[in-house]
């Protein structure tokens, strides 16, 4: 009996097996193959994404204080590229683990998946965020040395801040990050911000302001 039970064991082991081995197989070559066209697929975007000429706004974005003081350096082509190349090694490993009868695992992956859009929106936001609050800093800055303010960088560093926390926000919303306590709270920093930074230019401005009355009223 103990002997039947043992044969019985080892048997539906080796059942067991011969079952799971073509599925080892076939995940093997999923893997193996979903890395390879991934890493294709990278080399492609990125090359491609060059030559459409979309480093040219590498060089906007490295140049950004906030960027460049922090030693970060962004290369767009490269990252849409990783982008893509996960994107299909997802969708594979997904695959793979179907064919292994994981799937609550797959439906995790498969999940994951569907929200990468939201996160890729949420990334191209944030950069032309980055890049508008730029634009706008310089132009602030630009027009207030043009009128001779004493504090045309801080005002301009000041609109650059300001844009950029609501591109964050906007960002966070768009990847599905629920911000109402953030930008409530934010607001309300803001608001005092523009509030002491007015009193305070206000009193420091005064000579200015009446410098001026005194050109174009007398």
């Amino acid at each position: 009996m103990f002997s039947y039970d043992i044969q019985q064991a080892l048997g539906d082991m080796l059942s067991g097996m011969v079952t799971f081995l073509p599925k080892l197989i076939i995940t093997i070559i999923l893997l193996v193959g979903g890395k390879i066209l991934a890493e294709a697929l990278f080399r492609v975007t990125s090359k491609s994404l060059k030559k459409l000429g979309i480093d040219k706004y590498d060089k906007k974005l490295n140049e950004i204080d906030l960027l460049s003081k922090n030693n970060i350096r962004v290369e767009l082509s490269k990252i849409f590229g990783w982008a893509i190349k996960y994107i299909v090694l997802l969708i594979f490993v997904m695959t793979a683990v179907g064919v292994l009868d994981l799937p609550v695992l797959a439906e995790l992956i498969q999940d994951f998946i569907k929200f990468l859009p939201n996160l890729i929106a949420a990334f191209i936001i944030l950069i032309v965020g980055l890049l508008l609050a730029s634009f706008l800093q310089k132009t602030v800055t630009t027009a207030g040395k043009s009128l001779g303010l004493p504090s045309a960088n801080i005002i301009g560093i000041f609109v650059f801040y300001f844009v950029f926390i609501n591109i964050i926000i906007a960002a966070l919303a768009q990847a599905q990050v629920n911000t109402d306590f953030f930008a409530q709270n934010i607001s309300i920093i803001i608001a005092g911000g523009v509030l002491a930074f007015s009193i305070g230019y206000g009193f420091a401005s005064k000579d200015l302001v009446a410098s001026f009355f005194s050109i174009y009223l007398y």
